[in-house]
Formats: structure tokens, C-alpha cells, sequence
């Protein structure tokens, strides 16, 4: 009996941290993501302006790279709270899974 619930407990915190690389993973490729949008905007801008003069190529790099940092920044921003789970969410993640640790029949308070 212990036994069982000592290996579901270690599957459901294998289960947890599965989730918590996953989320990881997505925020690393969110971030990826940003960064080659913001190279293909930059890319876009420039070809747009062509024939323009330096000083405004140089503009529009700038505010195409102003705008690239704010979409890393939101990037970073999403990364770190995947990277920092609290006590909250492993809560949230840990009820899910503790009918399967629980005996039957056992009653508990909310």
C-alpha cells in the first residue's frame, strides 16, 4: 500500500516537472520566435525604404529595434513566470492529481 502511493506521488512529481520543462520549452521558443520576427521586421523596414536616405533607414532601424525590445521584454516576461512556478501553481497541478494518490473512501476538508 505505501509502496503504491510513494510511486504515484514520485509519478506525479515527475508529472509536475514534465509540465514546468514543458512551459519552459514554450517560452524559449516563444523567444526565438520574436527574434526572428523581429529580424524579418528590420529586414521588411529597410527593404521598404530603399531608397530613402541613411538618416532614415537608421530611424526606422531604431524604432523597428525599440519595438523588437519590447516584444522581448513580453517574451522575457511570460519565460519568467514559467521559470519561477509557485507555490500556487504546483497547488493547482498537484490537486489535479491527488484523487490518484488518495486512498478510497478517504474524506477531506476543502
Amino acid at each position: 500500500m505505501e509502496t503504491d502511493i510513494l510511486s504515484t506521488v514520485i509519478e506525479v512529481e515527475r508529472n509536475i516537472h514534465e509540465r514546468i520543462e514543458e512551459e519552459k520549452k514554450k517560452s524559449r521558443d516563444r523567444v526565438e520566435q520574436v527574434k526572428a520576427e523581429t529580424a524579418r521586421l528590420i529586414a521588411q523596414e529597410v527593404d521598404r525604404l530603399g531608397g530613402n536616405s541613411e538618416k532614415t533607414v537608421a530611424k526606422a532601424k531604431a524604432d523597428a529595434q525599440v519595438r523588437a525590445a519590447e516584444q522581448l521584454r513580453q517574451a522575457a516576461l511570460r519565460s519568467e513566470q514559467f521559470v519561477h512556478v509557485g507555490d500556487e501553481m504546483v497547488k493547482k497541478i498537484v490537486a489535479r492529481y491527488i484523487v490518484r494518490i488518495l486512498p478510497e473512501g478517504y474524506e477531506h476538508d476543502h
